[in-house]
């Protein structure tokens, strides 16, 4: 999967190993689920994947997370947790900071916020 900032073009090193997002196959498939039950409103079955996701990323031994935790910060965005989910991102801002996508989802996020205290325009 590509990320979505640039890269210099110049290096090819930098072109395999910057802009490739990595995502743990495990974390993607409880991502998955949490979609298909989100938009089926099956309640219980989308807090348990989300439990998982949270589990597996917590648990994970590899140090290069940060596209896993947009995932998360995605999930819990849409389950209406702004905190939890601008802390997420800050997180995986902390673990990569060149081309990383979370400044802009911070962005959003402080943008749904906004309309959210505005009276949800």
């Amino acid at each position: 999967m590509f990320r979505t900032a640039g890269f210099d073009k110049r290096d090819p090193d930098e072109i395999y190993s910057n802009n490739l997002a990595r995502i743990d196959p495990k974390v993607y498939l409880h991502f998955l689920e949490f979609i298909c039950y989100y938009r089926q409103n099956k309640i219980s079955h989308k807090n348990v994947a989300l439990e998982n996701m949270i589990f597996v990323i917590e648990h994970k031994l590899d140090c290069i997370k940060d596209s896993d935790l947009k995932l998360l910060a995605y999930c819990l965005k849409q389950e209406g947790k702004l905190i939890n989910a601008f802390n997420v991102l800050c997180k995986s801002m902390k673990q990569k900071e060149k081309h990383n996508a979370a400044k802009w989802q911070i962005a959003t996020l402080i943008n749904v916020a906004f309309r959210f205290l505005r009276g949800g325009q």
